[in-house]
């Protein structure tokens, strides 16, 4: 049933969650748009109605606002993974633009849309997760999408997918992805690393794609919400804590999803803001560690002159002298490898 309650919304059916449509149920594709979710598909393993209750229940999220351009690959890459207890929530901002003409088409799929105004993208996760009733859980943002078959990827993973149904033990799942361009052209690929190194890296760099990482519902009852605050850091702040407190973490080669890298997303416009959000962030979550928080400190001071003394960041004298500070803060914060000390520069913008 559509209304208007301070704008759109889409009463959620019972149950929760709705049958995988087919392809051809679908919508058509607009004009030009080839290749998958759009002409192709992957045909899902076949899977013996009488044990589909069997599999949990995996919820999506996808926070919205002025992406009618990219959502609708973004649904229909959720919608076919075939996945046969998928809930699927869409969180829009009131967006003005050809959204809610897309969240429509796709009604009959989705177990629960609106499109009001909201406090930003945490916010829409925040009230995405609290109407959810999924055991798996992850967001995926409406300019990025899954790749053919991500779900059944992690699912043929005995030990990822256990590790995602367990309900007493919080954890999570890294999955690789790859950066594609407006296009959808891929750009670089993103690969995991293995367990360890993302515990003892990821202070100093986020080594996670956010669309394809999955964590469990006792994960995010046990460090969710995210603060409202937040705008740029929120994901690599997650992950932060979660490692924080020895939570479970595994990571699979597979990959899983993909985002897009375009003008118009956040960490493409944040410029200086971001550098000052990211740099707070890690010193709120230092955990005691000084040297830790003064290196954080170090780098954050140097952007403030270095990037200007150089010309730029991609002159020569920015590349030989970026080598030498790297050097410098490496001697002065023993305790820290170079490599550490490289990712927390270049990821700082210094």
């Amino acid at each position: 049933m559509l209304g208007y309650r301070a704008g759109l919304w889409h009463e959620p059916p019972t149950p929760a969650f709705v049958n995988p449509p087919s392809f051809a149920a679908l919508p058509p594709p607009p004009p030009g748009k080839t290749g998958w979710p759009w002409t192709q598909t992957v045909p899902p393993p076949a899977i013996d109605p009488g044990r589909a209750g069997e599999w949990p229940v995996v919820t999506i999220v996808t926070p919205s606002y002025r992406h009618g351009g990219y959502i609708e690959e973004t649904i229909r890459s959720i919608l076919l993974q075939g996945y046969p207890r998928l809930e699927y929530i869409v969180m829009d901002g009131g967006s003005k633009d050809e959204t809610v003409a897309i969240l429509q088409k796709y009604t009959p799929w989705i177990t629960y849309w609106e499109s009001v105004p909201d406090k930003g993208q945490c916010d829409a996760i925040n009230k995405g997760f609290a109407r959810s009733t999924g055991q798996i859980l992850n967001w995926i943002n409406s300019d990025d999408y899954l790749l053919p078959g991500a779900l059944f990827k992690l699912a043929a993973n005995a030990g990822a997918w256990a590790a995602l149904a367990d309900r007493e033990r919080p954890g999570f799942v890294a999955g690789a992805g790859q950066m594609c361009d407006a296009q959808g052209v891929p750009l670089d690929h993103f690969y995991t690393v293995a367990p360890r190194q993302l515990v003892e890296n990821i202070r100093f760099g986020n080594p996670t794609l956010q669309p394809a990482t999955f964590f469990n519902r006792r994960f995010w009852e046990e460090l969710g919400p995210f603060d409202l605050t937040l705008h740029f850091t929120f994901d690599w702040e997650l992950w932060i804590r979660a490692c924080a407190r020895g939570m479970a973490v595994r990571c699979l080669p597979e990959f899983l999803a993909a985002a897009h890298q375009h003008e118009e997303q956040k960490t493409e416009t944040g410029a200086e803001p971001r550098f000052v959000e990211m740099a707070q962030m890690l010193l709120r979550n230092a955990g005691g560690d000084l040297e830790y928080a003064g290196l954080v400190r170090a780098v954050a001071r140097l952007r403030s002159w270095f990037i200007p003394f150089c010309g730029g960041p991609h002159t020569r004298r920015c590349h030989y002298g970026r080598w030498l500070m790297v050097a410098l803060l490496q001697r002065r914060f023993r305790n820290v490898s170079r490599g550490q000390v490289h990712n927390l520069m270049t990821i700082l913008g210094a």
